[in-house]
């Protein structure tokens, strides 16, 4: 999705918004079965600050991350 500002550890700073959509398939138990998009937000030299999957058919949100805090980094 390209280039966008977000917040991270109270610091402002550009990150790659990747998009995606998958389907979760389980042979043994029925109710993992979904569609879902997914949002990835990775900052240059950070890696994966932010991430979160919501079910396309019913709009509830099945993973959000969020970085926290880092240490041992300089941005």
């Amino acid at each position: 999705a390209g280039m966008t500002a977000i917040e991270v550890d109270g610091t402002t700073m550009e990150a790659w918004h990747i998009q995606s959509s998958y389907e979760m398939r389980s042979e043994e138990v029925s109710f993992w079965d979904y569609s879902a998009t997914a949002d990835y937000f990775w900052v240059e030299g950070l890696g994966l600050v932010s991430e979160m999957h919501v079910d396309t058919d019913t709009g509830e949100t099945i993973i959000a991350k969020e970085l926290l805090e880092a240490s041992g980094l300089s941005f």
